[in-house]
């Protein structure tokens, strides 16, 4: 259980991650469920269950998930025939999508950066001040730390709020740059280089520059 200032701080995550997933391009689900890559590798919804944060978030939405031999199971328990079964306090490098599936799926730029941006947002959700890493605290550390938590997750969600320019429609072009050079800017792990391509690619007067000249 968890003490009320952190109940709060909890709930508001878990309305973070609805949100991330609510925006995030659809078919992705279904991209991460065809593909054969490492990143719902086995084991990886272990973190979940081991950390006290994200254990106790998914449990208020979930109640207890996890099987009782998850220790022994070879493949991630928390993926099933139709994507992860966690819609709340899913295991933070499940919450990166950076590669070119997801992309593919973006209708245009704005969406692709927002898409990068969602990538990157969660993780960096967990990252409190004085380089404290939520998910390494203890049940016993948490409320000495309820003040950041409250605050880091408040503060993903007015970068998320600013996010939404990107695809808003009634948003113009130089509302949507300006949109991205300051997401850039707080969030530097967005221009993976899959996005840097696809800035190139998509930008008007950038394409020839996306790969050096032949022999260059």
């Amino acid at each position: 259980m968890l003490p009320p200032p952190l109940e709060r701080a909890a709930d508001r995550y878990i309305e973070l991650e609805r949100e991330v997933d609510r925006l995030m391009p659809p078919g992705c689900a279904a991209a991460c469920v065809e593909c054969a890559g490492p990143c719902c590798r086995a084991g990886m919804a272990n973190q979940t269950i081991r950390c006290w944060w994200l254990r106790e978030v998914s449990v208020r939405v979930h109640g207890r998930w996890w099987p009782e031999d998850w220790r022994q199971r070879a493949g991630c328990v928390a993926l099933t025939p139709t994507g992860c079964l966690l819609s709340a306090g899913r295991p933070v490098n499940c919450r990166t999508w950076y590669c070119d599936a997801y992309l593919a799926g973006c209708k245009d730029l704005w969406q692709a950066v927002l898409c990068a941006f969602l990538s990157e947002l969660l993780p960096q959700t967990m990252l409190l001040a004085g380089n404290v890493y939520l998910p390494d605290l203890t049940e016993d550390d948490g409320p000495a730390h309820a003040a950041a938590i409250a605050e880091r997750i408040e503060w993903a969600h007015r970068l998320l709020g600013r996010a939404k320019t990107l695809t808003d429609p009634t948003a113009d072009e130089p509302e949507r740059l300006r949109t991205t050079i300051g997401l850039i800017c707080i969030l530097p792990g967005i221009l993976s280089d899959s996005v840097r391509g696809r800035l190139l690619r998509d930008l008007p007067g950038w394409a020839e520059y996306a790969a050096p000249p032949a022999g260059g």
